[in-house]
């Protein structure tokens, strides 16, 4: 399972990394990635919330963090959807700080005793999955996974469904996967990413059905994905 996590986790990384690359791109490549969701926000492109991300790509899952609940644990932070927006390289009026410092730093704020500090990185568990969103020091997440370091962060559980009250489907013609509980079907926008996790988890998949408006609501989709950026 963590290896699947991990490939979401990475595709999130690469979907910002993408949307960076639009703006640039010849006017035919910028209305092939228009056909398919890909848009480039008004304020351009820094990086999606991960929260925004994977309530999107993971459907019926909450994210939240909760003073009360939260625990400090190590975690791979490729298990970890997060974002980066700023650019902190060296310039003539700007030195960073040394990696090492910046990660012993953030592993020090990651306890009990510094919860309520602004800097704390905070994320929720979706559910039993070992999938982590952060939600505060978003930006510091690529840090650790550049230098493979393990993270400390404070974890707040959030509930997802159980397996049995979910359904995989697929449609026709146009092969879109989408995933339903209690009713409630939504399109799934990264399937080849996030159908190998729920099938691992255990959620059953249906017979295809028929749904010619399951390719707007994809597209759709993944414009809302496209316009929820960290730095408006």
């Amino acid at each position: 399972m963590q290896r699947l996590v991990r490939a979401l986790v990475a595709e999130k990384d690469a979907f910002d990394a993408s949307g960076r690359k639009l703006a640039s791109r010849t006017l035919l490549k910028k209305l092939q990635a228009y056909a398919s969701g890909m848009v480039v926000p008004e304020h351009g492109w820094s990086a999606v919330f991960p929260a925004h991300f994977i309530r999107i790509a993971l459907p019926f899952s909450t994210h939240y963090y909760h003073y009360d609940e939260m625990e400090p644990v190590t975690v791979d932070p490729g298990q970890i959807v997060s974002g980066t927006y700023n650019d902190y390289s060296a310039t003539w009026y700007f030195t960073p700080s040394p990696p090492e410092q910046t990660m012993d730093w953030s592993d020090g704020l990651a306890t009990e005793e510094n919860k309520y500090s602004s800097q704390s990185p905070r994320v929720c568990q979706i559910g039993s999955l070992p999938l982590f969103v952060a939600l505060e020091g978003k930006n510091r997440v690529e840090l650790f996974k550049r230098h493979k370091r393990p993270m400390k962060v404070l974890v707040t559980p959030t509930p997802y469904p159980a397996a049995s009250d979910l359904t995989l489907y697929r449609s026709l013609p146009f092969g879109i996967y989408s995933l339903a509980y209690r009713g409630h079907r939504v399109v799934l926008p990264f399937p080849e990413r996030v159908g190998p996790i729920l099938k691992k988890y255990g959620v059953a998949e249906a017979r295809c059905l028929f749904s010619v408006h399951d390719l707007v609501d994809l597209i759709r989709t993944k414009r809302s994905i496209c316009r929820y950026q960290m730095r408006q």
